[in-house]
């Protein structure tokens, strides 16, 4: 019964992949996808002023 407190991943999270490819033109606005819904928007544009990416956004 003396485990102690160590933690081990069995697997990676979704923000693990979001940091990964934040920044990488391919692949960020697939990246961030899953979280427009969540916060209520359709594009990033809406919400972030001089967004990068706008001319990707559909």
């Amino acid at each position: 019964m003396n485990k102690g407190d160590t933690i081990v991943a069995t697997r990676r999270r979704k923000i693990w992949q979001v940091f990964r490819d934040i920044d990488k033109k391919k692949y960020t606005l697939e990246a961030t996808d899953f979280a427009k819904p969540i916060v209520g928007i359709n594009k990033w544009s809406d919400i972030i002023p001089n967004f990068r990416w706008r001319a990707m956004e559909q």
